[in-house]
């Protein structure tokens, strides 16, 4: 019977003090949320701050672009990309996947211009044999726009009739836009670097840039594209509408 009482006491004395552990654990806890209390709300109250100047940035932004679209609705920009097989749409997928064509629409959809696509493209097309010969007569298309691609044919030395030093080439880039830039509209330029030439790319890609940097010309690169995506050099069975496989897509 002593025995009993004794494992009876033993037994409330661990029940008590495992609650009295539990009740400081508690107690420990709720002082410490307490405590944080007063930062939990301040850090709300930041978010919600900042939620807000975010959504009013979003609405100005948006209400901007309106205003533009609204400005330029219904007005024509005419738009001269110069290239070649890439601008000619060659290996893209559809004639409205083709570069200059997701760019007329964007140009539309948010600057509100109808935009009439001309130019000069053409297959194998390079900056000595077919930029500088067609300028005048880019140039008669009275553009607000050109885009200029050259530079996957240029770079090719097993093409005798196409290649040019990268040093050549640039001159041919900035010859090119001194002749736009004297024309009367004065039209916006755009240059884009090389297509999936890999190494061989780089020379002529950093004349493209050389050329942008010094006559402030905007330049997109392509390589951000081709060189950190699979799958962007070729398909294998897919046909561009202009009926090629296994080909680059520059839709992709």
């Amino acid at each position: 019977m002593k025995k009993l009482t004794m494992v009876s006491c033993s037994v409330v004395l661990v029940l008590i003090s495992l609650m009295t552990g539990i009740y400081t654990y508690n107690q420990k806890i709720e002082r410490t949320r307490v405590s944080q209390q007063p930062y939990v709300k301040q850090q709300a109250k930041e978010e919600k701050i900042l939620a807000e100047k975010e959504a009013k940035a979003e609405a100005k932004r948006k209400a901007e672009e309106k205003a533009i679209y609204e400005k330029h609705k219904g007005e024509t920009l005419i738009y001269s990309p110069m290239g070649d097989s890439l601008a000619f749409g060659y290996f893209s997928t559809s004639e409205s996947r083709r570069y200059i064509n997701v760019l007329g629409q964007l140009i539309h959809d948010k600057l509100g211009y109808n935009v009439k696509i001309e130019g000069d493209k053409l297959s194998g097309a390079t900056v000595w044999n077919n930029g500088i010969p067609d300028l005048n007569w880019v140039k008669n298309q009275q553009p607000d726009l050109v885009t200029i691609e050259y530079g996957t044919n240029d770079l090719d030395k097993n093409d005798t009739r196409h290649y040019v030093s990268p040093s050549k080439f640039k001159r041919g880039l900035e010859i090119m836009i001194d002749k736009l830039r004297n024309s009367p509209k004065k039209p916006k330029i755009i240059l884009l670097t090389t297509w999936n030439k890999w190494d061989p790319s780089i020379p002529y890609d950093n004349a493209i840039k050389a050329v942008g940097k010094q006559k402030r010309v905007p330049v997109a690169d392509l390589s951000t594209i081709w060189r950190n995506y699979q799958g962007v050099v070729s398909i294998p069975g897919l046909k561009t509408y202009q009926y090629y496989e296994h080909h680059d897509l520059s839709d992709r």
